[in-house]
């Protein structure tokens, strides 16, 4: 009588089953690490300084791995015609991604190409002690003439950097640096000229959502029996 073959145990068909897994897991993790990216992201083939109109002689597209939170602020398949025609409000080197933060639309490059540019030499303490990187919104405050004659305000607003380039230290550390800027108009230049040959010029941070105005006293007090007036509506 032929002996009958003993079947494997539970032990060995669950180890068996374990080791199965684990190889189809090494192959697929295998196969993953090593296959092409597929989506193709919008690269800068140059350098992109602030203020370019970007045109198809900047970017080009290029298949990467991006991770998903990375992907949906870049240019990816379906929103690579977005850059084209959109202005650099930064700087972007050649080989970097493009991202959203990076440009803006269209509608906005039709106000840069109609922008102002200028340089002048100014003290690095004046301009957040030199570290205003190109791409930056400023304002431009200046003050002239001293004393009770002497007078403070902005001259141009939302001015952008366009370049601040070192130019050498000077007494006691402080040093000048020459800068360029763009700004709107051809009133916001002659400002702008005036402030450095005859007063003292500022560049300070703007915020990217100004606050609302205040109102002047005239305008509070004539606000006040209004407000008054609406409680004692409410009130019947």
């Amino acid at each position: 009588m032929r002996p009958r073959r003993a079947w494997p145990g539970v032990r060995a068909l669950a180890g068996g089953l374990l080791v199965t897994l684990a190889l189809g897991g090494l192959w697929w993790s295998y196969t993953q690490a090593n296959a092409k990216p597929s989506a193709r992201f919008v690269v800068a083939v140059t350098d992109i300084a602030p203020g370019t109109v970007v045109t198809s002689d900047h970017v080009g597209l290029q298949a990467v791995d991006l991770p998903s939170g990375m992907a949906a602020a870049a240019f990816g398949p379906g929103r690579d015609l977005e850059v084209l025609g959109s202005v650099a409000v930064n700087v972007v080197s050649a080989g970097e991604l493009v991202m959203a933060s990076d440009v803006r639309p269209v509608e906005f490059a039709a106000g840069v190409q109609s922008r102002y540019e200028l340089s002048f030499e100014i003290e690095r303490a004046r301009v957040l002690n030199g570290r205003l990187p190109a791409g930056e919104f400023v304002d431009l405050v200046a003050t002239i003439g001293s004393g009770s004659t002497g007078v403070t305000e902005t001259i141009a607003a939302d001015a952008q950097v366009l370049a601040v380039e070192e130019l050498g230290e000077g007494g006691f550390g402080l040093g000048t640096v020459a800068v360029t800027v763009a700004v709107r108009s051809e009133r916001d230049v002659l400002g702008v000229v005036a402030a450095v040959d005859q007063g003292v010029l500022t560049l300070v941070r703007a915020p990217r959502v100004r606050p609302a105005p205040e109102p002047s006293p005239g305008e509070s007090d004539a606000a006040a029996p209004d407000e008054a007036a609406a409680q004692e509506r409410a009130g019947q």
